[in-house]
């Protein structure tokens, strides 16, 4: 139950971009090692937070800048 709790509040913090403006906490290399903290497995936390991040970094466009798929 207090897992859930813990879960539930990082969840909001990582809403708070939408209150706070773009802070980049929504990002999952901040939210994994924090949800990782909260199931009691911070390593793996941080390794599948970084995994992501590495995932979404390609397939963000940042800018004005557009990759060709061609």
């Amino acid at each position: 139950m207090l897992a859930y709790l813990l879960i539930t509040l990082i969840i909001f913090f990582g809403h708070s971009e939408d209150l706070l403006g773009t802070t980049l906490l929504s990002r999952p290399l901040v939210l994994g090692p924090l949800v990782g903290w909260a199931l009691g497995d911070l390593h793996q936390g941080v390794v599948i937070g970084a995994s992501l991040e590495l995932i979404f970094m390609g397939n963000i466009k940042v800018g004005a800048a557009i990759p060709r798929t061609w």
